[in-house]
């Protein structure tokens, strides 16, 4: 996209917010190029102490996205918590 146009903000694909705090390898899933500015983070989880967790170590981490988006509540099965009444 960004041979297009240098105008476009780019959004990286979703992270979820437990990959954000247990991964061993936070690099792999949250590093970009300066080339891909503006860029927006995408961070989905279902709760927002959770989140908020996650974005803290995504900033004290250095990465410095223009952007970071909030997924909240996001219905996917890696992301929601599903409660059953039984």
């Amino acid at each position: 996209m960004r041979i297009l146009t240098k105008r476009t903000k780019l959004y990286t694909e979703m992270v979820v917010d437990n990959t954000v705090l247990h991964s061993d390898s936070l690099d792999w899933h949250l590093r970009f190029t300066e080339e891909e500015r503006p860029i927006a983070l995408q961070v989905g989880g279902s709760d927002p102490g959770m989140l908020g967790e996650a974005v803290e170590k995504i900033l004290a981490a250095g990465y410095s996205y223009d952007e970071i988006d909030l997924n909240c509540g996001c219905p996917s099965d890696r992301v929601a918590t599903v409660s059953r009444v039984y």
